[in-house]
């Protein structure tokens, strides 16, 4: 073997970077930093602090709904917290009934889960509905008022209303102060940080463009069809709702396909990326559109806003 390979082999394998995950949601540093933001503590886990909040509250529900609910692990996740006793869960998708099923039988909740396939709004309840729980769905439906306005009217007074959602623009349609910020820390990374792990030898865009709206459409209707509307809409059926902001302009966007080449090992990559996130919430307190929220809402309560400030010591 040619030396001249085997020093380009060694140069390419000895700076090999650990991959780490492609998307903000499996990255542990930024789960504890959105965690931290909801809650006040920076724990581990998909909404691990609006989750935290609730137990802090001392709420148990018997009977929560949950629509789309992927694989299940989110709400078998507030099952075994002690948190919700039993779900109805919606889903159109025969295969992943089946595989939140399997989920449920694996870890013995099968008893406490009814899997419905079909339209929520026309199901007929024959228990009360304590608990409506919305996580990274509710930016899916066509309507969001109408998904809204359900979930409050199936809810028994002191019901509660659970979301940690996309709450960006509809349709990925950013605003020019998302794209001028998201570009701007795209311009100022190293090269290292825009390699385009898909196509080797490639980078990623140093711009951030606007997402083509009608390509959005076509790859999937359903996708931030109707985001735009989903804070006005809570505020409007529950205007005391507990919402925290949690940004994601730098972290979703500025950092989309980027964050495959952070390695949190790494103690300069682990640096930067903490700086980014506080750049993140700096600029949601600015008033840059956030893209992400949670929200906690009891029907025709006037306290949960309070009390949930004081959980966060604020």
């Amino acid at each position: 073997m040619e030396k001249e390979y085997m020093d380009k082999i060694d140069k390419e394998w000895s700076n090999k970077r650990k991959v780490s995950k492609s998307r903000w949601w499996m990255v542990p540093s930024i789960l504890r930093h959105v965690n931290e933001i909801v809650c006040g503590e920076p724990l581990e886990g998909v909404s691990s602090g609006l989750n935290y909040k609730l137990k802090k509250l001392g709420f148990k529900f018997e009977h929560g709904v949950s629509v789309g609910f992927g694989n299940g692990s989110k709400e078998f996740k507030l099952m075994e917290e002690g948190i919700v006793n039993k779900f109805t869960l919606f889903e159109l998708s025969e295969e992943r009934i089946k595989i939140a099923s399997d989920n449920a039988d694996l870890q013995g909740l099968s008893d406490r889960v009814e899997f419905i396939k079909g339209d929520y709004y026309i199901h007929k309840f024959d228990e009360d509905v304590d608990f409506v729980h919305w996580n990274n769905s509710l930016h899916h439906m066509i309507n969001v008022e109408k998904a809204i306005k359900w979930s409050f009217e199936i809810l028994i007074n002191g019901g509660v209303f659970y979301m940690d959602d996309f709450v960006g623009p509809s349709k990925f349609q950013w605003a020019d102060a998302q794209l001028q910020l998201a570009t701007r820390i795209r311009q100022t990374l190293p090269d290292i940080y825009l390699k385009n792990r898909r196509k080797p030898g490639k980078m990623l865009d140093r711009t951030i463009s606007q997402p083509n709206a009608q390509d959005i459409e076509k790859a999937d209707p359903s996708e931030a069809a109707d985001s735009s509307a989903i804070l006005d809409n809570i505020k409007k059926y529950f205007p005391n709702a507990d919402i925290n902001l949690t940004g994601g302009c730098v972290y979703h966007t500025a950092l989309n396909d980027i964050l495959c080449n952070i390695d949190e090992s790494d103690e300069k990559d682990k640096t930067i990326l903490d700086l980014l996130l506080i750049i993140d919430e700096l600029a949601t307190k600015s008033g840059v559109e956030t893209q992400y929220a949670t929200v906690l809402a009891i029907k025709n309560d006037n306290i949960l806003k309070l009390i949930s400030r004081k959980i966060r010591g604020l």
